[in-house]
C-alpha cells in the first residue's frame, strides 16, 4: 500500500495557452461512456482531410462540467487545431477557442490509468492552492495504440486568476 507521504509531489507548470482555431465536435457523455466516444477523433482527422484542412496541433479533448463522478453527464469537445477553417461541414463545426490559463501536467502511459493520474493532479492542483475553473483539457502528443505505454498526454487544469 502506498502513503500520500511515499508518493513524489506532482509539479504544475502554469500556463496560458493562446487561441486557436478548430475543427469540433460536441457531444454529451459521462467518463463510464467516454471510450464510446473515441471514433469521434478519428472522424474530425477524415473531415479534415476531406475539406483539405492544415491540421497544427495534436487532437485534444476538452471537459466541461466533469465533475469525477462516473455517472454524470459532461460536455466533451473533441478538438483538431487548424490553421484556418474551410468549406462547411456537416459533422463538426469550426471553432475560435479562447486563450486558456491552465496548470499543466504531462503524463506518460497508458490511457487506462488516467483515473489515478487525475486523483493525483488533482491532489496537488488543491494542495498548491489554485482555483479550479470549469474546463479541463487533454493534450494528445503521442498516441500509440499498439504500445498504450508510449502514450504522452497533457493534462491541463482550467485555473480562475
Amino acid at each position: 500500500m502506498t502513503t500520500d507521504a511515499q508518493v513524489q509531489p506532482l509539479t504544475l507548470v502554469p500556463k496560458t495557452i493562446p487561441p486557436f482555431t478548430a475543427l469540433v465536435s460536441s457531444l454529451r457523455t459521462t467518463l463510464k461512456r467516454l471510450h464510446e466516444c473515441e471514433p469521434v477523433m478519428q472522424a474530425l482527422y477524415g473531415e479534415a482531410a476531406r475539406l483539405n484542412l492544415i491540421i497544427n496541433g495534436p487532437s485534444q479533448w476538452h471537459y466541461t462540467g466533469a465533475s469525477g463522478d462516473d455517472n454524470q453527464e459532461f460536455q466533451l469537445d473533441v478538438v483538431l487545431p487548424i490553421q484556418q477553417t474551410g468549406a462547411p461541414s456537416e459533422v463538426c463545426s469550426y471553432k475560435e477557442l479562447p486563450g486558456f490559463s491552465c496548470v499543466s501536467h504531462v503524463y506518460t502511459g497508458p490511457w487506462t490509468d488516467m483515473p489515478a493520474v487525475y486523483d493525483r493532479v488533482f491532489a496537488q492542483f488543491y494542495r498548491d492552492g489554485y482555483t479550479e475553473g470549469n474546463i479541463v483539457r487533454e493534450i494528445h502528443t503521442v498516441v500509440d495504440m499498439n504500445d498504450p505505454a508510449k502514450c504522452v498526454t497533457e493534462v491541463q487544469v482550467g485555473i480562475i486568476r
